[in-house]
């Protein structure tokens, strides 16, 4: 059965009123994960530097709350690396954790 003229006209109709493709944006988390990696480390352990980015001195469970990893094996792999310095104080049980120099320039060459 042939075409009618308006069944031709909603079909050209439909082609015109199509979408356009949008651009689709940068993902920030993507781009921050690809830069880590190229360091050599995970985006986790970026956020564990970041935390310890100030110098001063923190427990694991003051690096959990603000990071919001609970568990792992960020601090030991950052420890192993060099990245940070882990000691325990006179009287004390908890560790204390502190970026070291290279921590620093690892976190510089991310941003």
């Amino acid at each position: 059965m042939p075409a009618t003229k308006k069944s031709v006209k909603k079909t050209a109709a439909k082609k015109t009123t199509a979408k356009k493709a949008t651009p689709k944006k940068a993902d920030p988390m993507k781009e921050l994960r690809k830069k880590a990696k190229e360091q050599g480390i995970t985006l986790n352990q970026f956020k564990v530097l970041q935390v310890l980015k100030d110098g001063k001195e923190k427990t694991a469970p003051v690096i959990a709350e603000k990071t919001g990893i609970v568990k792992g094996k960020k601090i030991p792999e950052l420890f192993e690396a060099g990245l940070i310095e882990s000691a325990v104080q006179e009287g004390q049980r908890a560790h204390l954790h502190k970026i070291t120099a290279a921590g620093q320039k690892v976190l510089a060459a991310i941003k």
